[in-house]
């Protein structure tokens, strides 16, 4: 959350919140059966694809995980999509093209990773 800021409708101070009232005990938040990105060891995990947006508040933990999954020698497709916020996935391809063609692109990352193509 210190790089990205807000992106909109998802900010810093509402993402902590969330957070305090999902696991109300910090020391939860940090265990690794809670956020994978705090996992103890990642190596062997399947493919993933992360995808950040970047003015989204999570975006820094979505590139930690990346980095720390590619760093596990897990194979990993990991992009930032600019200029879209938090949400794009979800119908918002249905009024901003940018966010059509964002989803578009995680489909075919998921895809390829999937080898389904």
């Amino acid at each position: 959350m210190a790089t990205a800021g807000e992106d909109g409708g998802l900010d810093p101070a509402a993402v902590r919140w969330a957070a305090a009232l999902w696991a109300p005990d910090p020391a939860v938040r940090a265990d690794g059966r809670a956020s994978p990105l705090h996992a103890a060891d990642l190596h062997g995990l399947p493919p993933a694809v992360v995808i950040t947006a970047a003015p989204d508040p999570l975006r820094d933990e979505g590139d930690a995980y990346a980095r720390r999954l590619a760093d596990a020698g897990v194979p990993v497709t990991h992009r930032t999509e600019p200029g879209l916020p938090h949400d794009f996935m979800q119908a918002m391809g249905l009024v901003s093209p940018a966010a059509a063609a964002g989803l578009a692109r995680v489909i075919a990352d998921v895809t390829g990773v999937l080898g389904t193509r």
